[in-house]
Formats: structure tokens, sequence, C-alpha cells
């Protein structure tokens, strides 16, 4: 829920189009009281929608950074998955049919209260926080909605100082992101700047599941036969999860049977930053069933590379890194453009038929578990009158079987 002041800076933001004269690559810094620097930057979407970012931490900004560095060299749906990767603020100018019910009566009940009104093509602000691989939510901690204001307030500064900037400041765009960049620290009378040092890129470190003992005392008697191509897929889609009730992206495992030259079929997650373990698990099944280790498994980035290096190690399987692995490239490609230009943004289609596989190719005990989570999604299926009658006879499957 946010408050009046928010409403009331975010009017000041809109009205003094800031947002709109920044470029992406023209970063700036908030010093915070615990000493951390909230990074923050604005994008416009589309030429319309504008927004203001801020990442807290040097972590959430490395994150944004290697996202920038590497988005002009990885396919579509690995930028996708960059991007999603990231933790932010947000705060996001958008038409008046994208508020939720709830933002719509909140900003209605601050307008008739303070007299204040937003006018204007894609002025309706939202007050998001961005979380890995969640649907974007309204900011509810308090102390996240303080850093957003304390941030909008700096950014109100630059507009006023924009033709004016104090001496030695250099705020010209910058990419890639390596050099100085302006900090503003809060005073009693306003802001006080000064330059200061970008930090060193780092390596992006991801969910890195161990191999259970018990697993490890299975799987070490098994042998080892072919080389698997894997990867960290993750559906751009959103579910909600009955669990937590949230709404998630899911995450699958991409496998690859070079032998029989075929996909393997995985079960997915929607707790791939939470719960790795899930994942692991269900590729332990796979290969208890096959009666079979790998020799190798290929990957092609490092988000796969840390997600099997424990797994490998212990049980002293080849682990290999390749820039471009052509099944892998195939396959992904395939899912993409399947959920594209098939389904267009009606994923419930594209789901019914990715769930009718997994549903028929999942141990009964891994069912009972994934089932709930997608019972609420299914039932949509059923009760769309637009749904063809083949796709809902496939949910009638997995209800009945």
């Amino acid at each position: 829920m946010a408050n009046d002041k928010s409403y009331k800076l975010a009017k000041k933001i809109y009205d003094s189009q800031i947002c709109k004269m920044l470029e992406a690559t023209q970063i700036f810094g908030v010093q915070l009281q615990n000493g951390e620097i909230a990074y923050c930057l604005s994008n416009l979407y589309d030429d319309e929608r504008s927004s203001f970012e801020v990442y807290i931490g040097d972590s959430a900004f490395n994150d944004f950074r290697m996202f920038e560095f590497e988005r002009f060299k990885e396919s579509e749906n690995e930028n996708f998955i960059r991007q999603k990767s990231c933790k932010y603020l947000n705060l996001y100018f958008v038409a008046k049919e994208d508020l939720t019910d709830f933002e719509l009566a909140e900003k209605k009940d601050f307008s008739r209260r303070n007299k204040i009104q937003f006018r204007g093509k894609n002025s309706q602000p939202r007050f998001l926080q961005c979380k890995p691989f969640f649907a974007d939510e309204p900011i509810s901690d308090a102390k996240d909605e303080e850093i957003l204001q304390l941030a909008m307030e700096a950014l109100l500064e630059v507009h006023d100082r924009f033709d004016n900037l104090p001496r030695g400041i250099d705020f010209t765009p910058q990419f890639p992101l390596r050099r100085k960049f302006p900090v503003l620290e809060p005073t009693e009378t306003g802001f006080q700047w000064h330059m200061k040092n970008l930090p060193p890129l780092r390596h992006i470190s991801y969910p890195a599941p161990k191999l259970s003992s018990a697993d490890f005392n299975e799987l070490k008697k098994l042998p080892k036969k072919l080389d698997i191509p894997a990867e960290i897929f993750v559906v751009p889609y959103i579910l909600h999860d009955s669990d937590d009730d949230k709404f998630k992206y899911s995450t699958m495992l991409m496998l690859i049977d070079l032998q029989a030259n075929k996909n393997i079929n995985t079960t997915p997650s929607m707790e791939y930053f939470s719960k790795p373990e899930e994942l692991l698990k269900n590729f332990v099944e796979i290969l208890k069933q096959r009666v079979l280790l790998p020799k190798k498994i290929i990957v092609r980035n490092e988000r796969s590379y840390q997600f099997f290096e424990d797994f490998c190690d212990k049980l002293e399987i080849e682990l290999c890194e390749v820039e471009n692995i052509e099944d892998m490239n195939l396959l992904e490609d395939t899912l993409v453009a399947h959920i594209k230009e098939n389904f267009g943004s009606d994923g419930i289609k594209f789901f019914t038929e990715i769930l009718g596989t997994i549903f028929n190719n999942t141990p009964e005990n891994a069912k009972r578990k994934l089932f709930p989570k997608y019972e609420d999604f299914l039932r949509q299926m059923l009760d769309d009158d637009d749904c063809p009658i083949e796709l809902k006879q496939k949910v009638a499957e997995i209800f009945n079987a």
C-alpha cells in the first residue's frame, strides 16, 4: 500500500518528464543510512511507458549490469531469464487500465483527499517490488517504500540540476558501465553530490543444490553411459503458486537424450531460487528410472554449470560448458516460438500441452505434490469458453488421472 508521499512524488516526476529525459545508461546513486548505495536509472519502454528503477546494494546492481553487459550476446530466452533474475524497486508509469483494482481504488482515494489528478498518457504510477522469478507486486515493506521515496526525491534533484550540475560531476551516458558515477547524499538541506567509482563486475552466484548422501549412495552404483546436454529453462509465463499465494515463473530442466535424439521430460518447479533441490531431485529420479549416469553433462551457461557442479563433482562426472549446443538451441527456440507464434499471450493453451506431457511422465509421488500448484490454473482452462474442446479434454485427463 503506497502512502500519500509516494503519490505526490510520483506526480512531480511525471510532470517533470525527467524519466524520458534520462538515458538508461545515465546511472546515479543515492547514499543510504546503512552505507549502501541505491543505484538508480530510468527506462523508456516502447517510447511510451517510463520506468524508474532502484537497485539496492552492490549485489542487486551487479545482476542488472551483467544483464545489460551480456544482453546483445545471448538468446532471447536467456535475456529474459537474466532480466527476471534481477531484484529492484520500480516506479512504473502506465495506462489506467493497467492498474489493479486495488491500485485504482488507492489512487482514487488519494486524488479525492488531496485534490491531485493524474492526467496524460501513461501517467498512472505503480510502486512495485521486483524479485527474481516472481511477478511484480506492489511494495509491501515500509523500508522499501522509504528507499524508493528517497530515490524519487533524488531524481527530482537531478531534474532541477540537470542543466547546471555541480562542479566536477559527470553525468554523461556510459556503456558499458565501467567508470565513475554521481552519488547524491541526503543532507538536512537537500543533497550533496560527489563522484564514486562503480564497483567491479562480479560473476553471479546462482542456486547450486547439493546432492544428498542417500542419492549419492544409490547413484554411484549406476553405469555411466551417455552425454547429456542440460539447461535450466524458465518458462516465460506466470503461474499461481497455491502454497504461498504468489505468482511466479516456473522453471524446468531441459535435457536431451543424444542417443534417442529427443528431449527428456522433466517436472517443473516454482522454487528454483529457494529450493533448487526440487529440480535436482527430479533429475536424480530420471537417472534412477533409466538405471544409468551420464558420462558427461554439457551446459551452455554459468547458471546451469553451477546447478550441476556439486552433483558432477561428487559422482566424478565431467561437466563441460560450451557456447553452443545445437540440439539445445533447437529445443529452446522451439519452446519459445511455440509460446509466441502459436498461442501469443494465451499461455493457458501452451501449459495445457506441457502439463499433459509432464503429468503423463511424472512418478505418482511427485505428481501428488505437483498437482495442487497447478489446480486453480487448470480449472480456469475448463471454464474457458474459448478453449478448444481437444485441449479441455487434455485437462480433464489430468484431473481424472
